[in-house]
């Protein structure tokens, strides 16, 4: 059986400290540091965990946290910048 990281081509986010991607038919989301170059010169993906979605579906603690993280990307700065 393939992996869904071998078969689908996830969403991307790329942040300053490493990667997002959410493969939607999969049900993951996999976050990694960032891509490091090996000794044969080749990109790699840093190491990585992933979320089953499908298998945390409902899961209200999960939905909350991932809410709340979403606030904290949503908020204005600009206010404690000035503080």
């Amino acid at each position: 059986m393939n992996k869904f990281y071998e078969t689908e081509q996830p969403d991307l986010v790329t942040v300053i400290s490493g990667e997002f991607r959410l493969y939607r038919n999969g049900q993951r989301l996999a976050v990694s540091k960032p891509q490091f170059t090996d000794k044969d010169g080749q990109k790699r993906i840093g190491k990585t965990v992933s979320i089953d979605l499908a298998a945390n579906k409902g899961n209200q603690e999960l939905i909350r946290l991932l809410q709340s993280a979403i606030e904290i990307l949503q908020t204005d700065n600009s206010a404690q910048d000035n503080k």
